[in-house]
C-alpha cells in the first residue's frame, strides 16, 4: 500500500488560490500525475510512494505558493506552464522566460519550449523572424514583450510587422 505524501500550507486563503475553484487547479496536477491528490485541513496531499512523482508534486505546489504569495492569479496558464515546463525545460528557464508587463496585473509564462525560446530569441536579438501555425502564441508574446519593453523605457520604438 502507498504512503500519502503531505504538504502543509500557512495559509487558508493561500491553500484555496492553489486549490482552485472546486479543487479544479488539483484535477491539473491530478490529471498531469495521474495519481489522486486531496486536501484536508490546510494540507494537500497525495498517496504515492514512486519519489520522481512526489518530486514533480513537490515543485508543482511549490511554485505554486510561490505564484500565489507573490500575489499572482494562480490560473490554469500558469499551471499548463509548471507543467509543460517540468517536461520540456527547467523551471528556472521558465520562470526568466515569463514577461511581466509594468502595470499588469499577472505574468505572462511560455505554454510550450517553442515560446519560451522565442522569447529568448527576442531578449537576446534586436530582430526576430518568427513563423509557425495560427493561434501559437506568436504575436501575442511579441506585443507582450514589446509592452513590457516600450513601458519600462528599456526601448524607445519598436515595430512589429505581420
Amino acid at each position: 500500500m502507498s504512503t500519502a505524501y503531505t504538504i502543509v500550507v500557512p495559509d487558508s486563503d493561500l491553500l484555496s488560490r492553489i486549490c482552485g475553484t472546486n479543487d479544479s487547479n488539483l484535477d491539473l496536477i491530478e490529471n498531469y500525475l495521474r495519481v489522486p491528490i486531496f486536501s484536508k485541513g490546510n494540507e494537500i496531499s497525495l498517496q504515492e510512494d514512486n519519489p520522481e512523482i512526489i518530486r514533480q508534486f513537490q515543485h508543482i505546489i511549490d511554485r505554486l505558493m510561490d505564484e500565489a504569495s507573490a500575489g499572482l492569479d494562480v490560473s490554469f496558464d500558469l499551471i499548463h506552464s509548471i507543467i509543460t515546463g517540468e517536461k520540456s525545460f527547467s523551471s528556472s528557464h521558465l520562470k526568466e522566460c515569463a514577461i511581466m508587463v509594468p502595470g499588469a496585473v499577472k505574468k505572462i509564462y511560455p505554454k510550450t519550449r517553442n515560446q519560451a525560446l522565442l522569447i529568448d530569441a527576442m531578449r537576446k536579438s534586436d530582430m526576430v523572424f518568427c513563423t509557425g501555425s495560427a493561434g501559437s502564441g506568436k504575436t501575442f508574446l511579441m506585443v507582450a514583450e514589446a509592452l513590457r519593453l516600450l513601458l519600462s523605457k528599456e526601448k524607445g520604438g519598436i515595430v512589429l510587422t505581420r
